[in-house]
């Protein structure tokens, strides 16, 4: 039996009605639907983005919140493709969304036609007030090269009418509502986190912020990891499109960012229902348009047999690993990162074929601006130091050699194949 299988008008539909959604592209391995984590990097190390329907763990740092400008690119990029965005926390959620990062990519393509719009209005006015003096010079020209005049009228018009459609595109831009970012699409964009977004920017823009502190826990004699379920599943409709204060867009994703789950900050409640609830969880994204990034603490927060079971029950699962308070002495090639990003789960979704990236190790750094990662490289300098072994090493493995008498080797001979 033959493995291929022939595209059907099914799934030829399905494709054409998935590149429409904003924000998402099919991959190019297998053509599962994706989405942006909001870093490039992160995008290329899972084959192109996030599947749709998948659920990535990333555990915390120890001794740092490195973690959280991953959370904010992912909020910020839901935010900024119009997608719904659920962020569920026990440290003040809405604080979280107030310090997403600038869009840069929005405001360089506002700032852009900006600039176009007052050179058009310039050119503008320049052409009208040198219009006659063009045409005096442009007849005394044609005085003595008059074989070209034909052509000299035939630019002018192109000229005109090129100039007319650049002044009616300022315009078309404001009634279209690009100056104001909204039809910016880019999949991977770009963003600052030294500066916080406009205020304006969450305008118009679907988004939950839900406190589990505040839970009805008691009241209804659920725990918290329940009433967080079907507080989710509410922002999902029965075909699994989510719910949207956005009529026009009649297909969507929607975005889940759990922070810190299973922490000393989340309301007490047994590891069983934390299981479960990813179980449940995991169940409703893969069924619906959504996906979802979980955070979880550390290992010293977190007891080892729970932490491997929510790697199990993820489809990505990335953690961070800061050199900084861990007690060990990063190489001297490595000092001006932060730390380490370790993949150990990539997408495998209804597919053979899994994103293969150079490593499963990673080095990241943490600028003013952007969270940089990058592929661990020696230089020249740092792999001969490496390979050479420092004199009293090779003294004292000298006087191990000499005094171990194996085999036949005689005492004082530095190699062993010497009788």
């Amino acid at each position: 039996m033959s493995s291929f299988v022939r595209k059907s008008s099914k799934t030829q539909a399905a494709a054409a009605a998935a590149v429409g959604i904003s924000g998402t592209r099919p991959s190019a391995l297998n053509g599962q639907l994706l989405i942006s984590t909001g870093l490039h990097e992160l995008d290329e190390i899972l084959g192109g983005g996030q599947p749709v329907g998948s659920v990535m763990l990333v555990e915390q740092d120890t001794h740092s919140a490195f973690y959280t400008a991953l959370l904010r690119y992912f909020i910020a990029e839901g935010v900024a493709v119009d997608h719904a965005v659920a962020l569920a926390s026990a440290s003040d959620p809405s604080a979280l969304i107030a310090s997403l990062p600038k869009n840069l990519t929005e405001a360089a393509a506002i700032e852009q036609q900006t600039k176009l719009l007052h050179i058009d209005d310039d050119d503008q006015g320049a052409e009208s007030s040198s219009a006659s003096p063009r045409a005096s010079s442009s007849a005394e020209r044609m005085a003595i090269a008059w074989q070209y005049e034909k052509y000299l009228h035939g630019a002018g018009s192109a000229a005109a009418s090129q100039h007319a459609s650049a002044a009616s595109a300022p315009s078309m831009l404001r009634r279209s509502g690009t100056l104001t970012g909204q039809s910016v699409r880019a999949f991977s964009q770009s963003y600052d986190l030294s500066r916080p977004a406009p205020p304006d920017a969450l305008r118009n823009k679907t988004v939950h912020a839900i406190d589990v502190r505040q839970l009805p826990c008691q009241a209804s004699q659920l725990s918290v990891y329940e009433q967080l379920y079907q507080q989710l599943s509410l922002l999902l409709l029965p075909t699994g499109a989510p719910r949207s204060t956005n009529t026009s867009s009649s297909s969507n994703v929607l975005r889940i960012a759990l922070h810190s789950v299973a922490s000393p900050l989340w309301p007490l409640a047994p590891h069983q229902h934390a299981l479960a609830f990813m179980h449940s969880l995991r169940a409703l994204v893969r069924s619906s348009q959504a996906c979802c990034l979980v955070t979880v603490p550390s290992s010293g927060l977190l007891a080892e047999p729970l932490r491997a079971a929510l790697r199990q029950l993820a489809d990505i699962v990335v953690a961070f690993d800061s050199f900084d308070g861990s007690g060990m002495q990063a190489s001297a090639a490595f000092s001006e990162f932060d730390g380490q990003l370790l993949v150990h789960k990539l997408p495998r979704m209804h597919s053979l074929v899994v994103p293969r990236p150079p490593t499963l190790n990673f080095v990241f750094k943490l600028k003013r601006r952007k969270l940089h990662i990058e592929i661990p490289h020696l230089g020249p300098a740092d792999i001969a130091s490496s390979s050479t072994v420092p004199s009293n090493e090779v003294s004292v493995s000298n006087k191990q050699q000499q005094g171990s008498g194996l085999l036949c080797v005689a005492p004082g001979r530095t190699n062993q194949l010497d009788f």
